[in-house]
């Protein structure tokens, strides 16, 4: 009699385990689509960014000799301001940071957008480009660092480039590290996980490494409306024109939010374009998200408390028999 009640007790055992298993699997596939932010930290020569938020994106430059080119450009001569130039870049612009090996920083700024320097306001026309020149060895005074805003639909490095003339340098980005994070799960089916010690859409760290030299980052992507649309950045490009500094590069910091789909974006370091299928796209793997989300480790250690119940009691069942 006893070992029959045994053997009901381990089939239903088994059978619930199995149950659990199936339960458990459902759940985890049924998960809905990530929502992730991915932050860029990266060394670079150039950046490019298409604007989007011009509040956010107006800049002041110290230093800087401004010059305007254009077939509608005014005779222009480039000389020290003593005040600051102010540049206000409209939607759509195109503000690029050059940095090059000797330290010179060239910002260009395509319209729309108004340039104030030397107490003249200038206005872009739609073929006139603003070139903002920073260089140590002109004579202005300039200071020892400078902050730039990023923000907007971003390009950080560029792609190889053939050399067509003896002057020309390409621009590279040597180092970048990339985190990736998301939001902890809120429900699990119609179950709301706002309860004990569950922290519904809480930050976690999902994935994180470092890109290979002379990569070119562009074309990341938002799920809008079941349609992918190119995220926007934001952050800051710092810059250090000290004395005997070997930092001759644009350190951008910058962020991308709610990128609600796997494929985040478009890393590319072979020279092919950021629409190529070939390119090299950073995902956020479904191996990521079940082993970092904060609110599905607290059910796996749910589901091990059973299976180590389980198994002891399968033990004290063996040692009875």
């Amino acid at each position: 009699m006893r070992s029959l009640i045994s053997a009901i007790l381990s089939f239903v055992g088994n059978f619930a385990f199995i149950l659990l298993a199936i339960v458990a699997l459902i759940i985890l596939l049924s998960l809905p689509e990530p929502r992730t932010v991915l932050a860029v930290e990266a060394h670079t020569e150039s950046v490019r960014q298409k604007i989007v938020s011009p509040d956010q994106s107006a800049f002041f430059i110290t230093g800087g000799q401004t010059e305007i080119f254009g077939s509608q450009a005014a005779e222009t001569e480039a000389a020290c301001s003593e005040d600051p130039t102010h540049v206000s870049p409209g939607v759509g612009s195109d503000v690029t940071y050059r940095r090059y090996q000797d330290g010179v920083l060239v910002v260009v700024v395509s319209a729309p957008a108004t340039v104030e320097a030397a107490g003249e306001v200038i206005a872009l026309g739609t073929d006139q480009v603003a070139r903002i020149t920073v260089d140590t060895n002109s004579g202005c005074s300039i200071p020892s660092s400078l902050r730039l805003p990023l923000n907007g639909d971003l390009e950080i490095g560029q792609e190889p480039q053939i050399a067509l003339d003896p002057s020309f340098v390409p621009a590279i980005m040597s180092s970048a590290e990339i985190t990736v994070y998301a939001r902890a799960v809120e429900r699990l089916f119609f179950l709301p996980l706002n309860f004990g010690p569950f922290e519904p859409g809480a930050f976690y760290v999902a994935d994180g490494f470092p890109l290979p030299p002379s990569s070119h980052i562009d074309g990341a992507a938002r799920l809008v409306d079941g349609k992918l649309e190119r995220a926007v950045w934001w952050g800051n490009a710092d810059l250090s024109f000290d004395e005997g500094s070997n930092d001759m590069v644009v350190r951008a910091a910058v962020t991308a939010n709610e990128l609600s789909v796997n494929n985040l974006a478009l890393f590319d370091a072979s020279g092919s374009s950021a629409d190529s299928p070939t390119g090299d796209r950073i995902s956020l793997t479904l191996s990521a998200r079940l082993l970092g989300d904060p609110n599905l480790r607290i059910i796996y250690a749910f589901i091990g408390f059973i299976l180590i119940f389980r198994a002891a009691f399968n033990f004290q069942n063996s040692r009875r028999q």
